[in-house]
């Protein structure tokens, strides 16, 4: 099977679903839709990897990033200018009005990436390869690029939505869906959600029935990530919990990032609590500790999972005190890269439907109701236990290797689907 991969190759899942695709015998070429032209893989992944970039020049605004998993900043320029455009926006009180300016801004983007589309370059590509089959990564922030490439080419589209709406911007607030993108996944050959609220979320936002077809899978990492050895606990040298946190620390990128005053709530519970070093400040504390992000190669070889079995768990938190679409359907890379430690996974209740979904399923952790509990939970020497044998025995469960069928079925669908109605026609 011939595919063609069209995602940011500065993405951990990204690659690591490369890494698999290649391992399984596939023929794949990748269109690199990174606006700064940016590729962060592992070297031995960069082995033979064929790929154009989707854009012609990059985009100076976009840099790298501070956190322990794969992710992209912006300049302080580009971010500033966010902020003021989010500001006006919010003051615009007609949905009907908001509405219009949405698809406007579609429109926009779809011709500003246009006009720096690699058009020669892409054309070539798809000329020379019979693809059968395009697999894009995800959610609405690839849209522009999708809709370049579905009017161009008459290729089956297998879109991976995973987080979905938006993020706080001028096309959302992270709380519903959009009806403008209704149309675009619509026009997709097939969809993968990431757990089944965000397939229910989807049929009853856009009614997607008759339209494509859709499966429920979460991403699973490949067993080159999973931990290979197991290290001491922190917490046997002291007697305190020791929590880790693996999101992001760039806390300026988005607001619902920021979570110093969960953190500070935590520590003062005399919880360690240990992140990658912040671009912003903290009051000093005895129980914060910093360290340096981890290479993508710590994580590919499954060092960085190694790392985390030194902590008592890993928890999940953003700066939100509601329930949001977003986050209650999706399943965040900071969730998902504490997976193979095989180290209890801590959120807060009532926030992250699917995690909890998941944590359930596999008992890979626990919730709690309020930093008392949190601290309560962490402190009882046989409720932890039980946690981490849980975790321990059902972690690999989630590798790649055992869930790949599943993806590969689900392609030969969409193309059998596509050839049978060709010769119908």
């Amino acid at each position: 099977m011939n595919i063609l991969i069209l995602g940011p190759l500065s993405v951990n899942l990204l690659a690591n679903n490369i890494a698999m695709l290649r391992e399984k015998g596939y023929n794949i070429e990748i269109l690199n839709i990174n606006k700064s032209n940016r590729v962060n893989l592992p070297d031995e992944l960069m082995k033979n990897l064929k790929y154009t970039n989707f854009y012609i020049a990059p985009d100076r605004s976009v840099e790298g990033s501070n956190s322990s998993a794969d992710s992209t900043k912006q300049t302080p320029q580009v971010l500033d200018k966010k902020r003021l455009t989010i500001f006006f926006w919010n003051k615009i009180k007609f949905e009907s009005i908001r509405i219009h300016l949405r698809k406007f801004y579609e429109r926009y983007s779809y011709y500003r990436n246009l006009k720096r589309f690699n058009v020669r370059q892409v054309e070539k590509l798809i000329n020379k390869n019979r693809f059968d089959l395009i697999f894009s990564f995800w959610g609405a922030n690839i849209i522009a690029e999708i809709n370049i490439i579905k009017r161009k080419y008459d290729i089956p589209i297998v879109h991976s939505i995973q987080s979905y709406p938006y993020g706080q911007s001028i096309v959302g607030d992270g709380t519903r869906g959009d009806p403008i993108h209704e149309a675009f996944f619509k026009q997709l050959d097939g969809r993968i959600h990431s757990s089944p609220y965000m397939l229910k979320y989807f049929n009853d936002k856009f009614n997607l029935k008759g339209k494509g077809k859709d499966i429920v899978l979460m991403e699973y990492f490949k067993e080159s990530y999973f931990c290979k050895k197991r290290l001491e606990k922190l917490s046997k040298t002291d007697n305190e919990p020791h929590l880790v946190f693996i999101g992001r620390t760039d806390f300026e990128f988005r607001d619902w990032d920021d979570i110093r005053q969960q953190v500070q709530e935590i520590t003062s519970q005399k919880i360690h609590f240990h992140l990658v070093h912040s671009t912003r400040t903290f009051p000093k504390n005895d129980y914060l500790h910093f360290f340096k992000g981890y290479p993508t190669e710590m994580l590919y070889n499954g060092a960085f999972a190694d790392d985390l079995t030194k902590y008592d768990a890993c928890i999940v938190l953003y700066n939100i005190n509601r329930r949001y679409d977003r986050f209650w359907n999706s399943l965040p890379l900071r969730f998902l890269s504490a997976i193979p430690a095989g180290i209890p996974i801590v959120l807060p209740k009532g926030y992250f439907g699917a995690c909890e979904h998941v944590l359930r399923k596999y008992k890979l952790g626990f919730t709690y109701n309020d930093i008392n509990d949190l601290r309560n939970k962490l402190l009882d020497a046989e409720f932890m236990k039980k946690h981490e044998r849980d975790a321990l025995k059902n972690y690999k469960e989630l590798t790649f290797e055992k869930n790949f069928h599943r993806l590969e079925n689900f392609f030969k669908e969409i193309i059998d689907h596509r050839d049978s109605n060709s010769r119908k026609k």
